[in-house]
């Protein structure tokens, strides 16, 4: 950032953004380069990458995601791989582990210049225990300390975070969450999850499960869902729900990106089933801009992939449901990172704790 936007960001005088820039110039913590802002010049300020690297990883129900990043968030390399039908998590766990090694091997540095690791999991997260809660995504997971049992295999801090809380935090600091003051992130994916940014922090609830939105009843008397209530938001619109609608008339999907591409290229039956779902969502979306009023909500994960398809009947239920005054036309925004959103967010945490800078 400039130190211009330093001031603005931060509420200081821009001569006391000078002085504290000067002061971290003399320890050797930030560089400072000349830049244009506006036509004009200034001063860019940015962070002195040492010889330390943090890794994020990014866990769904289909692939593990692992990047390496500096002490800038600069992203140094990234590997993918599908993940093991059956979801164990020491198998997972040692997935990830090779995969993190490989990642770092290719971004030049050895496993001791790990400084930390930050873990994107598709589960809630009891912040008082640390143990996952019961999910259908990753259901070898449940009720284990995931954090505890990677951090006794590679000796460094490691964070583990509900994955739609590091959507949200990845699209308010680098995609369509920017500016915003009060954001919600939904990811529409295997399952239904919605992260919360509240005045530039993260909001986890009381235990940490905050932001079930999967778990909204749209009707009492719909499907039994996974939680054991009946008519859940998931029963729904969630992925393998849709699959399953789209399973006599399509047999041949091999899953949501499938499915998404065929409803981009033209099927018209696809486009209606992932539309009913975007309609679904749009209903309780609205109950969350009467409770919270919030000035954005980003809309990631795989079906949101969907575009128009899926965000203008999302948009349209919003507006009919929710309370006059709460809904602006930019309210509702597609995530600028893609379904890279997590694994950005999972980076940013892990620089922020290394930096003693946490949201």
């Amino acid at each position: 950032m400039t130190q211009v936007q330093l001031a603005h960001a931060t509420g200081l005088s821009p001569a006391s953004v000078s002085n504290i820039v000067h002061e971290l110039l003399d320890v050797n913590r930030v560089e400072v380069l000349p830049t244009t802002s506006s036509g004009r010049a200034a001063n860019l300020v940015r962070l002195v990458a040492d010889d330390r690297v943090v890794v994020g990883v990014d866990v769904d129900h289909a692939r593990v995601r692992v990047a390496v990043a500096d002490a800038n968030r600069v992203v140094l390399s990234e590997v993918s791989s599908p993940l093991i039908e059956g979801h164990e998590v020491a198998n997972d766990l040692e997935l990830a582990l090779t995969m993190a090694r490989q990642a770092m091997k290719e971004a030049g540095f050895e496993w001791d210049q790990l400084a930390g690791v930050s873990l994107a999991v598709p589960a809630p997260i009891d912040s008082n225990t640390g143990l996952l809660g019961s999910s259908s995504i990753l259901p070898g997971w449940a009720h284990v300390a995931v954090g505890g049992e990677l951090q006794r295999r590679i000796g460094v801090p490691v964070l583990v975070e509900n994955n739609a809380n590091l959507g949200a935090w990845g699209e308010y600091v680098s995609g369509n969450g920017r500016g915003a003051k009060s954001l919600v992130y939904l990811t529409i994916g295997a399952g239904i999850g919605s992260g919360f940014v509240l005045d530039g922090r993260l909001f986890r609830g009381a235990a940490g499960l905050a932001g079930e939105i999967g778990h909204i009843a749209v009707d009492e008397r719909g499907p039994l869902c996974r939680c054991g209530n009946r008519g859940c938001l998931e029963s729904f619109a969630s992925g393998p729900i849709l699959l399953q609608t789209l399973g006599n008339s399509h047999p041949d999907l091999t899953g949501v990106p499938d499915m998404v591409q065929r409803a981009l290229k033209g099927d018209l039956g696809v486009q209606r089933v992932i539309s009913d779902a975007g309609r679904a969502v749009g209903m309780a979306v609205a109950n969350l801009c009467n409770v919270l009023n919030p000035d954005r909500i980003v809309v990631g994960g795989d079906i949101a992939e969907a575009g128009e398809i899926f965000l203008s009947p999302l948009r349209e239920a919003v507006a009919r449901f929710s309370v006059p005054r709460t809904v602006s036309d930019d309210l509702i925004v597609r995530a600028g990172l893609g379904t890279r959103s997590e694994l950005v967010g999972a980076i940013d945490l892990a620089v922020a704790r290394l930096t003693a800078v946490a949201p």
